[in-house]
């Protein structure tokens, strides 16, 4: 056995020659200790001044050394020739003078390196003995060891026979790939993965080996580039769904994405892109990829495309859509985009059926005028969902000004039309929906409208609501109407096709409201000009139909409201004061309001000092009259239930009038 002993510890570890800071065969002592290889395998290290750290040398370092993070120091291992060099260059390297060693004391430590750099090679190809490394029976160890392994795989066999056996595992695959795939996929335009989603790859074999081969299960590659980045290699080259949802740029977007999705665009397999961010820098990232070469216009399979920017700043979306058609795409959200031209969203695509537009308030620039939006709606017959949300004052510079609702002669057909919501100001959602001919049969109509003055209301909604309730086609005659006064400023009239509507359940059917009127006042009424407006607009609905109302906060006096509808079964208070639900005033003078009530739902309604007295007076009011209420419902905490309502309670429980669900 070769043994050789290695040179003395150089001293030139810094600048300074004359500088030892430790020894270098206690260092190397510490390290290998440290890895647990006994003191016969450490290698003669040698310390030179190099420029750069260096590393050690992997052809010579098992494992746990190449691991050693030891780069803060100019080190370099290699081990000293043998008495024969191997190579001509071995042999140039050896016949150079050396170094003339430093005096001081020596340290003598003998290495074996031709049995370690067997070692080494033998390390490589068998890590279990490298950790073995010095045991006497390390032949009969690994023997065992690899019999073991055949153990465990012949019980992994058997555990895949057995589970092939259970009766879940009998479900054909296109059935468990299509539960896979309803726990991957997002819920809303922007979710993302919930957590946990993909444990169903972790159960069995079995299940990854389906989740593998189901291609549509990779389709969705979550809502953040860094999801991206992670899920992106599993899709292949199926169509997949672009989504994004982050308030700004983390850096995640790098250049290996922005290249996957240049190719993505040119191979054409995108199936929805959903973009939402605060980060307008992020979003022209994004999209410039997508967008095409502009001396090659191609179409898209995009059948979905959203872009929402909250960012306040308008992303120019012109480039995408000059350079692409969309013969697939069904649905177009645009907020806060803007364009060169407008008809640049004009005529896309043939099968749109929901298109949702919304433009900030104070960017007047780039909005536009109502005849741009009624040839938009006019270039898709097909839409049977429609939102539009613009600015409230078109008076502003630029081409956004508004155009006083359009050519009068320019009417719109949109017969497929299901839902329409628009937000602006009244002249300017009224010149846009008389410009409209919709269907009767309409199921969903949202008007919201800003900054009104109360002499403008009447006019102009009263007409057209009594228009529309007197067209709709497929409700039935029986309407709810629904009042809420969420602040001084604000109105919201819902009327709803209460048709079927069971009172006599502890909770009436849920009502479909097809008319919902929003309106924000400027400045902020009275109560006295707000109750007589309430009454005024809601004598246009026909009031022998409307049999449910519902009143959310204060409202106007229910003497007036009987009044008003004489045919009423139905009230529910949400949020309402008992004074104002049930006032005093109207109760003491004895005069009888809502004769044909037959259901009351108190939804969390308000109870000032714990005084139940206005529902009691009421109810013990019923009794006397001889009109029966079938029930009375209650939904809230109350800390306080005087016994009078208790009482009250007891006689509904007996029989008298009939249920009381609390």
């Amino acid at each position: 056995m070769n043994r050789i002993r290695p040179p003395a510890p150089q001293t030139n570890l810094g600048t300074d020659p004359s500088s030892v800071p430790l020894s270098i065969i206690d260092l190397s002592h510490h390290i290998f200790a440290a890895l647990g290889l006994p003191d016969e395998r450490i290698l003669s290290i040698f310390f030179h001044n190099l420029p750069t750290p260096a590393v050690c040398r992997h052809r010579l370092l098992p494992p746990q050394a190449r691991r050693c993070s030891v780069t803060k120091l100019p080190i370099d291992a290699r081990p000293q020739p043998l008495h024969e060099p191997r190579s001509r260059a071995d042999a140039s390297v050896s016949s150079q003078p050396r170094r003339p060693r430093p005096t001081g004391p020596q340290t003598n430590v003998t290495f074996n390196v031709s049995k370690h750099i067997q070692g080494a090679s033998r390390h490589r190809s068998n890590p279990v003995g490298n950790r073995l490394s010095g045991e006497i029976n390390i032949g009969s160890i690994l023997a065992l060891d690899e019999e073991i392994r055949e153990h465990e795989t012949a019980i992994t066999r058997l555990k895949r026979s057995r589970n092939s056996l259970l009766n879940v595992s009998k479900l054909p695959p296109e059935v468990l790939g299509s539960i896979f795939q309803r726990n991957v996929s997002p819920k809303g335009d922007f979710d993302g993965f919930e957590e946990q989603s993909h444990n169903f790859l972790l159960v069995c074999h079995h299940w990854f080996t389906v989740a593998s081969s189901t291609p549509e299960l990779w389709c969705f590659w979550g809502n953040t580039p860094k999801d991206w980045a992670r899920w992106h290699r599993r899709s292949g080259t199926m169509p997949v769904d672009l989504v994004l949802d982050v308030e700004k740029d983390d850096g995640s977007f790098n250049v290996t994405l922005r290249d996957l999705l240049r190719d993505r665009a040119i191979q054409d397999t995108i199936r929805r892109v959903h973009l939402k961010s605060g980060d307008p820098t992020l979003l022209r990232s994004i999209i410039s990829p997508l967008t095409a070469s502009p001396e090659v216009p191609q179409s898209t399979s995009v059948e979905s495309l959203i872009l929402l920017d909250e960012s306040g700043v308008p992303v120019d979306v012109s480039d995408f859509f000059a350079h692409y058609s969309f013969p697939k795409l069904q649905r177009l959200g645009l907020h806060n985009c803007t364009f060169s031209s407008w008809h640049l969203i004009t005529s896309r695509t043939p099968v749109l059926t929901t298109l949702d537009l919304f433009f900030r308030r104070f960017f007047y620039s780039y909005s536009p005028t109502t005849s741009q939006l009624l040839l938009i709606l006019a270039s898709y017959p097909t839409l049977q969902k429609v939102s539009l949300s613009w600015t409230d004052d078109f008076n502003g510079g630029g081409g956004g000004s508004n155009d006083g609702g359009g050519d009068p002669s320019l009417q719109v057909q949109l017969h497929h039309l299901r839902e329409l919501k628009l937000r602006g100001c009244l002249r300017d959602v009224f010149g846009l929906l008389n410009r409209l001919d919709h269907p009767g049969h309409m199921e969903h109509l949202v008007l919201i409208l800003d900054s009104c003055r109360v002499e403008d209301i009447l006019p102009t909604v009263g007409p057209y609501l009594r228009d529309y309730l007197s067209h709709r086609g497929g409700f039935r005659n029986e309407l709810g109407l629904s009042l809420m006064l969420p602040s001084s400023d604000n109105l919201e009239l819902q009327i709803s096709d209460a048709g079927g509507v069971d009172f006599s359940a502890p909770v009436p059917a849920r009502v479909n409201a097809f008319v919902a009127i929003t309106v924000h006042f400027y400045p902020d009424l009275p109560e006295d000009q707000l109750d007589k407006l309430i009454l005024d607009l809601i004598a246009h609905t026909p009031q022998e139909e409307v049999v449910y109302f519902r009143v959310h906060d204060e409202s106007v006096a229910m003497e007036a409201i009987s009044t008003q509808f004489p045919n009423l079964r139905g009230l529910h208070f949400k949020e309402t004061p008992l004074t104002v639900a049930f006032p005093a005033s109207i109760l003491d003078r004895g005069v009888e309001i809502f004769p044909s009530l037959e259901y009351i739902l108190l939804d969390w309604v308000v109870v000032d000092g714990g005084d139940w007295s206005p529902l009691t007076t009421f109810l013990d009011w019923r009794v006397s009259s001889g009109n029966q209420l079938h029930t009375l419902v209650m939904i809230g905490t109350y800390w306080a239930a005087p016994p009078g309502l208790k009482d009250v309670v007891r006689e509904f429980k007996h029989g008298t009038f009939g249920s009381v669900v609390p």
